[in-house]
């Protein structure tokens, strides 16, 4: 996903790495003070990364996952929260429990530095198997973790836990937030794909532009987010030789994902919220994602492994070439 640029080239921009991704601040005008925010904002992400990756060893989050258990506080805590309610509404399908399925599929280390195969490879998705043994749809289990009122945390036995994605939402939401506020002007935070967007009132919404097959499409946003969660972009050599692997786990199976589903790139009232059902709907297979999809009303443009795709809420017309 990209945020499409105006001919003006003065629109202040700031990239950098971040996440294991680049991270990109694009503000429509000039407050004056641009360069200093941009500071600040890039700051923000850095001590977000610091506190809440599994990749950096003494971050409160691997913290947690090496005693099992802690108080969680501020960020930390909102998050697992947030990821908590998230679990429930899917009924399973989004579960931050998988760290350690992560580490056994090969991805124990930053995307940044895994075994890669090259751009066209991945483009075609990673670890669809189409003689996979059918696994049971998904019921209540027991929660990946816990937290009660005062922030106490329980990881059940074996757990560790992964924040990635819903992480990544939260941030782009929250430094898309903090420079608007002290801006006063329309700005986009991307966060390699997760986009968080603002707009003064009376101008036009964010052009971002979203590759579908060999089509580009241009989809105004002029609030909340999008995210895009796929198997054809964070793509490794299994550790094992069997293959590729992608980070798209299935809870059930504790194994990347056989789903036909290529891609599902959703807008929601948050980047964090886009996150979660993006990566939700994956595990549906094509034909039920973009059913649920449809009945929940959600905005969204979804990629079968076949070439398939589906538009449903307000991008529904692009069905039609619209």
């Amino acid at each position: 996903m990209s945020a499409e640029q105006p001919d003006d080239l003065t629109m202040p921009r700031h990239e950098f790495r971040v996440m294991g991704t680049t991270a990109t601040f694009l503000l429509r005008s000039d407050p004056g003070d641009a360069d200093r925010l941009f500071q600040q904002a890039q700051t923000a992400l850095l001590t977000i990364q610091a506190r809440l990756s599994r990749f950096e060893p003494t971050s409160l989050l691997e913290q947690l996952n090496d005693r099992g258990h802690g108080v969680a506080s501020g960020p930390l805590a909102l998050i697992l929260r947030a990821a908590a309610a998230a679990t429930a509404a899917t009924s399973g399908r989004f579960d931050v429990g998988v760290g350690a399925d992560l580490i056994k599929a090969g991805y124990d280390r930053s995307f940044d530095l895994l075994d890669k195969p090259d751009a066209e490879v991945r483009a075609r998705g990673a670890a669809l198997d189409p003689h996979a043994a059918p696994v049971e749809p998904f019921a209540v289990r027991e929660p990946s973790f816990t937290i009660d009122d005062a922030g106490r945390v329980q990881l059940r036995e074996g757990v560790r836990l992964d924040l990635g994605g819903i992480a990544k939402g939260w941030a782009a939401d929250t430094v898309r937030e903090r420079l608007a506020r002290e801006s006063g002007v329309s700005c986009l935070v991307n966060l390699g794909g997760d986009i968080s967007v603002h707009v003064e009132p009376d101008e036009e919404p964010w052009p971002i532009g979203v590759s579908v097959g060999n089509t580009e499409h241009s989809i105004g946003i002029g609030f909340g987010g999008l995210a895009t969660s796929g198997q054809d972009n964070r793509v490794w050599h299994a550790p094992d030789g069997r293959g590729l692997a992608h980070h798209i786990i299935d809870p059930r199976t504790g194994r990347s994902s056989a789903t036909d589903v290529l891609r599902v790139t959703m807008i929601g009232e948050s980047t964090m919220h886009a996150e979660v059902w993006a990566k939700a709907l994956m595990l549906e297979g094509f034909a039920g994602a973009v059913a649920e999809a449809d009945a929940r009303g959600f905005t969204t443009i979804i990629t079968a492994t076949n070439g398939d795709v589906g538009y449903t809420g307000a991008v529904s017309g692009l069905a039609d070439g619209g």
